[in-house]
């Protein structure tokens, strides 16, 4: 059996299979790894913006987390007060 003949209910459109396969996950939150992949942004300037508060993070022991609406925000120059 060829690679390619997988079962045709598999594949059809609107099958749970098929949406679940073609919607993207969004997190909920991201690392400065994954801001500086996203963004195209050095490790250095991921962490300045983070200790200059310009990118709202939460810390957690050790770790930088940026929430996504944090990101949305900073894209959108916009800022929450809190």
């Amino acid at each position: 059996m060829p690679e390619n003949d997988a079962p045709s209910a598999f594949f059809q459109e609107g099958s749970p299979s098929a949406q679940d396969r073609d919607q993207a996950v969004t997190p909920l939150v991201y690392t400065p790894r994954n801001i500086e992949g996203l963004l195209c942004l050095s490790k250095n300037s991921v962490n300045a913006l983070l200790r200059s508060g310009q990118l709202r993070s939460i810390r957690y022991g050790r770790k930088w987390l940026i929430p996504r609406s944090a990101l949305e925000e900073f894209l959108n120059g916009t800022r929450s007060q809190q």
